[in-house]
């Protein structure tokens, strides 16, 4: 079939059609749209085929995007890390109130130094007696190639000699002019005690106790004598 003769077929549709129409019947398939099968047509499958046309999005169409993260709101000046910051500091004061102390006994008291005042605790060693001298003055020692004097501290607080237990030591302090000894009877211990709980010594003491006393303090339900470790150091001086 050629195509004169598809368009005589497609011209006799429409004239039923519109027959159809005025007649108030149903209308047929319009022609545009009525399905012609390749035998009536005499056009093979493929020679049919409408190539495809790529479809382009409607105008006007609108994207939605994500709705954008609200800013944390801000912050005012001077607040920030302000809490962190008391804490620090609160931390930090609490620390430089406390003070180190070595503790150690003599008879039956306790007495002790600050930490920073001494540099080490040895065994009782060999000393040497220096003519006229005080007899608070044990003698010399030799510690790794220096000559350090050694008193003895029970006898500096005129306290009762008492026999060799044994657990003697003897403290190094830190001289101005170089390491002093001094003998106990026992270290006990370290203790981080806060400076408001060292209490001034009692005044009934007398004067030549006050002046090696800086403190007392309460722990543990025994009191401990802290002493002026300058004053020892001064007696080192007035001794030779």
């Amino acid at each position: 079939m050629d195509l004169a003769r598809i368009r005589k077929k497609l011209k006799e549709s429409r004239e039923k059609e519109a027959e159809g129409s005025g007649q108030g019947g149903p209308g047929p398939v319009p022609a545009q749209d009525a399905e012609l099968t390749p035998a009536e047509t005499g056009i093979s499958a493929s020679q049919a085929q409408i190539p495809s046309v790529g479809v382009q999005p409607a105008a006007g169409v609108i994207r939605e995007e994500a709705p954008a993260v609200p800013a944390p709101p801000p912050v005012e000046p001077g607040t920030a890390g302000e809490e962190d910051s008391g804490d620090s500091w609160s931390e930090e004061r609490k620390t430089e109130e406390l003070i180190e102390l070595l503790v150690f006994r003599l008879a039956s008291e306790d007495f002790a130094f600050r930490v920073p005042d001494t540099s080490e605790i040895i065994k009782p060693m060999r000393t040497t007696g220096v003519p006229r001298t005080d007899p608070v003055l044990l003698g010399v020692s030799s510690l790794r190639g220096e000559i350090i004097p050694v008193i003895d501290l029970k006898r500096r607080f005129c306290m009762p000699e008492s026999a060799p237990a044994g657990k003697e030591r003897i403290i190094i302090l830190r001289g101005p002019k170089g390491s002093v000894g001094v003998l106990v009877d026992r270290v006990l211990e370290v203790l981080r005690v806060p400076l408001e709980e060292v209490r001034e010594a009692p005044s009934h003491l007398s004067g030549n106790e006050l002046k090696y006393i800086d403190g007392i303090t309460l722990r543990g339900g025994r009191f401990i004598s802290v002493i002026r470790t300058a004053e020892i150091l001064n007696f080192f001086k007035e001794a030779f």
